[in-house]
C-alpha cells in the first residue's frame, strides 16, 4: 500500500492548499490571515481580565481583611465577601474602605434577616459622609440605640425627618431626644442650678447684715 496523500500543502510563501480524493486543489488563504487572537493559557492576563476573576476563597479573604488586608480586592471578590461572609471582624474593616454600594448590600442583608450585621451597622452609622439616609430608612430595627442616636445627632434635617417617618424608629418615645443630648450639657445644667442657688443665698445673707 502506498502512503496516504498529504491533503493540505503549504508553499514557501504561507499559502494553504488542500488537495481532495479527486485531486482538485483549493487555495485556503495565507497563514498570515489566520486568526492569533487567542492568547495561550499561560500569557499574562489583561487588566480587564484580571478584574474578573476572584482570586481567593472566602475563607482566605476573611483571613486577609482580620489581618488589615484586602484593599486590593476586585470587583466580583468584593461581592462575593458583602453577600456571603458572617465574620464581624473581617467586615468591620471592610467596611473601613469597601464604598457605598458594598455597605448597602450589608442593610439589604440585615433586612432580609441577618440581624448578626448589626455591629457593622453600627460602624457605618458613625461615619457623616456614609448611608447615613439609608440606615434611618431600614425596614427591620435597631435592637441598638446608638445607631439611632448616631444618626440623629448629626443633626441633618433631611435624615431627622427620615427617622420620624420611619415605624421602626424610637424618634417618637419620650426617652428618645433626652438620650441623645450630651452628657455635658446635662452637667452645665446642673452646674448652672447650683451657681445660681449660692448667689441667691449670698444675696440673702447680704440683706440679713
Amino acid at each position: 500500500m502506498g502512503a496516504e496523500q498529504n491533503k493540505f500543502h503549504i508553499t514557501n510563501d504561507g499559502v494553504i492548499y488542500r488537495v481532495d480524493d479527486t485531486d482538485e486543489i483549493t487555495e485556503l488563504g495565507n497563514v498570515d490571515s489566520l486568526d492569533t487572537s487567542k492568547k495561550p493559557s499561560d500569557a499574562p492576563l489583561t487588566p480587564s481580565q484580571y478584574d474578573k476573576i476572584i482570586r481567593y476563597s472566602l475563607s482566605e479573604m476573611e483571613q486577609l481583611l482580620c489581618k488589615g488586608k484586602g484593599k486590593g480586592f476586585n470587583r466580583f471578590e468584593r461581592k462575593l465577601l458583602v453577600k456571603e461572609s458572617s465574620n464581624i471582624p473581617a467586615l468591620e474593616y471592610f467596611v473601613e474602605f469597601c464604598g457605598l454600594q458594598w455597605a448597602n448590600i450589608l442593610i439589604d442583608r440585615f433586612e432580609r434577616g441577618d440581624t448578626f450585621l448589626e455591629p457593622i451597622l453600627l460602624k457605618v452609622s458613625k461615619n457623616r459622609f456614609g448611608l447615613i439616609d439609608r440606615l434611618a430608612k431600614c425596614k427591620r430595627p435597631y435592637s441598638t440605640p446608638a445607631i439611632y442616636h448616631n444618626l440623629h445627632n448629626f443633626n441633618i434635617p433631611s435624615t431627622n425627618d427620615i427617622l420620624k417617618a420611619n415605624p421602626n424608629s424610637p424618634y417618637f418615645e419620650p426617652s428618645f431626644e433626652s438620650s441623645v443630648v450630651p452628657s455635658s450639657k446635662k452637667s452645665d445644667g446642673c452646674f448652672g442650678v447650683i451657681l445660681l442657688f449660692i448667689i441667691s443665698t449670698a444675696t440673702f445673707i447680704t440683706l440679713l447684715l
